[in-house]
């Protein structure tokens, strides 16, 4: 009966309320699990310390949640690389090392004699972004398919990204990092991995902040342009001065959580845990009414698009997204739409000055972004409006296309998520990086 009670009042706080909110029910949850008593677990469930005394550790309370709650499809528990591989293609696995000590993991559908595509997830994502679809749909899979080296990349912070040289995720340290860290330091790290590995200029293909730290790094590091043969765009993020999502409401409050995140360090947020596989599951599982539920929190956030979206996908989607980051990513966001500048994390005059010499951080300049680039915008996407993604595209200097998803109701997530997105978007991809790597202009 609890439990049944429970599952209603979530059911009606999410029904009415966006991303932000479920933020506070997966805290609650968090607390709640996290106080698991003995006498609830098996005694095949529990772990004990050397003197005996019970640990409710996050192994144990994962195992009482799948065991006491409810079923799933085994398939929502496959890493990257399993889920690869039980798709029928060969999977590895590399650790890159950052210049400031993080330890990224990167996937890869291997093909030596295949030309490098390297495949970057957006915010709160992973690597799985790129099968969630499956066989003959996922760009992954279809890349391979084509005869393409495929890597697949994984920012700091992440579920496969989640180690450093002498920091752990326990430290507030370890989270003080937004975009502009992942598009100085992830970026390049991954990409001189790839470079060195094929020794050939790789084909880039990055979604929402995939594109946003690529920016980052054009415009600050030149020494990277001659190792990416085209970037490859979608839903790209730079100036966001006309947001439609929910998450815009926030803006007016970034510089109180600036203040308070100097005051209690960064957060993790919205990370993979026992509370939240909890709710994504039963939230998004099978039953139609949950499913709505789901589709309405993912649909506040980046546009609402209820006929491309797979249905079918929705359980191995909310197993793997959201994948975790830090707060201070979001805050970056909401600060460059505040400004309605595409520019640097902004700590405050006195701290701009140490950090940069100026009292307003710098803008990052477009003119220097020397790579050959493609962009795809959609017209329902809330969270790169054309307006901004046009705007941007007018000012970089290495300009190789740009194409409109002429479907209404295609969305930010779409590029990932849609049935569809294979004939809508991955073919055209597919032939304009055949053109790229033949030297002519698609």
């Amino acid at each position: 009966m609890i439990l049944a009670n429970s599952k209603y009042l979530i059911v009606q706080f999410f029904m009415g309320r966006s991303l932000q909110s479920a933020v506070c029910i997966l805290i609650l949850i968090d607390t709640v699990f996290a106080n698991i008593t003995d006498n609830q677990l098996t005694p095949e469930e529990r772990s004990f310390d050397n003197d005996g005394n019970f640990i409710s550790n996050s192994n144990a309370i994962e195992k009482w949640i799948e065991n006491h709650l409810f079923s799933y499809d085994p398939d929502t528990i496959l890493t990257t690389p399993e889920i690869i591989r039980r798709a029928g293609y060969p999977a590895e696995s590399y650790t890159v090392q950052t210049g400031d000590g993080y330890l990224l993991t990167m996937h890869r559908i291997p093909n030596d004699t295949g030309y490098p595509v390297f495949l970057q997830h957006g915010f709160l994502s992973s690597s799985a972004d790129w099968t969630f679809t499956g066989k003959g749909r996922a760009l992954a899979y279809l890349l391979s398919d084509a005869g393409f080296d495929v890597w697949l990349g994984n920012y700091r912070g992440n579920t496969y990204s989640r180690s450093h040289i002498y920091l752990t995720p326990e430290f507030h340290e370890f989270w003080d990092f937004s975009w502009h860290e992942m598009g100085i330091y992830d970026m390049p790290a991954m990409i001189q991995h790839v470079y060195n590995y094929r020794k050939l200029p790789l084909i880039y293909i990055g979604h929402s902040v995939g594109t946003t730290a690529l920016f980052v790094m054009a415009a600050n590091r030149p020494d990277m342009h001659d190792k990416i043969r085209l970037a490859i765009c979608y839903a790209p993020v730079a100036i966001v001065t006309h947001w439609k999502s929910p998450v815009r409401f926030l803006a007016p409050f970034a510089r109180t959580f600036e203040f308070l995140s100097v005051i209690t360090g960064y957060k993790e947020i919205l990370s993979r845990n026992p509370a939240s596989n909890l709710v994504s599951r039963w939230l998004c599982s099978w039953l139609r009414i949950q499913q709505a539920v789901c589709e309405t929190i993912i649909f506040s956030q980046v546009g609402p698009d209820y006929s491309e979206l797979d249905l079918d996908i929705i359980p191995n989607l909310v197993a793997h997204f959201p994948a975790g980051s830090s707060s201070k990513a979001l805050l970056h966001y909401l600060q460059v739409h505040n400004s309605g500048q595409f520019r640097a994390y902004d700590y405050g005059i006195r701290k701009n000055l140490e950090v940069y010499h100026t009292i307003q951080p710098p803008v990052y300049d477009a003119s220097q972004m020397n790579v050959p680039m493609f962009f795809f915008y959609s017209l329902n996407d809330w969270l790169a409006p054309q307006q901004d993604v046009k705007s941007f595209y007018n000012e970089l200097p290495n300009k190789y296309g740009i194409a409109e998803i002429n479907y209404r109701s295609f969305s930010h997530e779409d590029f990932l998520w849609a049935h569809d997105a294979n004939t809508i978007v991955y073919d055209q991809t597919i032939e304009i990086i055949k053109s790229a790597i033949n030297g002519s202009k698609y």
